[in-house]
């Protein structure tokens, strides 16, 4: 069974904030940690200004954080996929893949941003089908390296690190 991670970057925490970026790793089920066990890696920026025409919002204070000098730089501005075709991506990668299980960093953001995004278009995992990495690495005490705010950095560590906790299980999810 093939599992699918997701990492987004955002111009918000609520869930119809702006989505700047989106990394998407697909890892193969309880592998022993290596490399080989990352099946695919894929990165997109997306418009910001086809969201806002959406309604999608732009929060304050995050756009003061990303604003921050150290941070400058690194915002992913220049995107040009429509959210809408994202979440088309995600969905032809998780068929490709036979993905079975959905992961983030955290049960209530990046999933139920994409879900409120689908409104009532269906994604193609169910509830049951996610799951939560912080919960993961808390009972398994792994640490992630420092969040690069680069959606496809980060969601390829967090992977790491679930192949981490599999190692430690040793396990046949």
């Amino acid at each position: 069974m093939n599992h699918m991670m997701i990492d987004l970057e955002t111009f918000g925490v609520q869930h119809n904030c702006v989505v700047l970026s989106a990394g998407i790793v697909v890892f193969r089920d309880c592998a022993p940690f290596d490399a080989s066990n990352i099946l695919h890696k894929e990165y997109h920026k997306l418009s910001v200004s086809a969201q806002v025409e959406e309604g999608r919002v732009i929060e304050a204070g995050t756009l003061r954080w990303w604003l921050d000098p150290t941070r400058i730089g690194k915002i992913p501005l220049d995107g040009e996929i429509l959210l809408g075709n994202l979440l088309r991506l995600i969905s032809g990668v998780w068929e490709e893949f036979g993905c079975k299980r959905v992961w983030s960093h955290g049960a209530t953001f990046d999933l139920m941003i994409l879900q409120n995004a689908a409104g009532k278009r269906p994604l193609p995992w169910k509830y049951h089908d996610m799951r939560d990495t912080r919960t993961l690495y808390e009972v398994f005490k792994v640490t992630l390296p420092k969040n690069s705010h680069d959606a496809l950095e980060d969601a390829v560590n967090q992977t790491v690190a679930v192949l981490k906790c599999w190692d430690i299980l040793d396990c046949t999810y």
